[in-house]
């Protein structure tokens, strides 16, 4: 499979502040051609929309399903695909980092709110309680384990208690992508010592300049900070990305991890 995107070794790690800066430049930079991308590059295609099929599929049997909130929405062409595949009628409202990703969102007709999850004001969403949450190939994009944990909590504040949290990860323990070669990174350049945690890492798009940040998640890893943050991990399922690309798989050192959680 053709590589699009590049390790960077930066040494120390950015702050937490800085990393947000740097997604949201990123973004900002590839939003016009995002959809486009990832329709053209067909291991992200055939992934993204086996995904957007087990999300829909899962809410279709759902009943009562009336306010979603999709958290890191990019442009927001998947939540729209996911109503219409799962029938429900729905109400989207999105946030996200970058400013012309939620001005391309507001040009689909959602209601978006810029900024980082993470220190976004609630009192700026429309509604204070919603039925389901997205997050979806973006809970990666948060920069330190604490912020992720305070991330999902704060989710956790407007779910209605057994509301659904459905999220995406890159897996640290996929053999056919990037964790191998950042476990490896990790170790070579000493990245603990630089602040780093195992999972980090620092890309861009091959012969681009702008950088970017993502932390590739253990099965393990996710099923805990679900725990701690109050939610019940319903299931998780594997999902080909740079192999086997769309395909669900039964071994869990291969593909990406698609998960369904319920807020107790």
């Amino acid at each position: 499979m053709t590589e699009t995107h590049e390790i960077v070794v930066l040494k120390p790690k950015p702050s937490s502040e800085d990393i947000r800066h740097m997604v949201s430049s990123y973004f900002d930079q590839e939003a016009a051609g995002y959809d486009q991308f990832t329709d053209e590059i067909e291991k992200r295609r055939l992934f993204t929309e086996s995904v957007d099929n087990i999300v829909a599929a899962d809410l279709k049997g759902r009943p009562s399903i009336g306010q979603l909130l999709s958290i890191g929405a990019g442009t927001g062409k998947r939540e729209r695909r996911i109503r219409d595949l799962s029938r429900h009628n729905f109400e989207i409202s999105a946030t996200d980092i970058s400013a012309q990703m939620c001005s391309l969102m507001e040009g689909r007709g959602l209601t978006a709110v810029c900024g980082a999850w993470e220190c976004l004001d609630l009192g700026k969403l429309p509604h204070s309680q919603f039925d389901a949450i997205f997050i979806l190939h973006s809970f990666g994009l948060i920069a330190s384990a604490k912020d992720r944990l305070e991330a999902v909590q704060k989710a956790a504040t407007v779910l209605r208690k057994g509301g659904l949290l459905y999220v995406d990860v890159l897996n640290l323990d996929d053999l056919d992508e990037w964790g191998p070669r950042i476990m490896q990174s990790f170790e070579e350049n000493r990245l603990l010592d630089s602040g780093y945690d195992p999972g980090d890492v620092i890309y861009r798009r091959l012969g681009g300049e702008a950088l970017s940040y993502c932390h590739y998640f253990t099965r393990t890893e996710m099923e805990a900070l679900f725990e701690q943050a109050g939610f019940t991990c319903e299931s998780v399922v594997n999902v080909g990305y740079a192999a086997n690309c769309g395909e669900i798989l039964e071994s869990h050192d291969r593909g990406s991890l698609v998960f369904v959680a319920a807020k107790i």
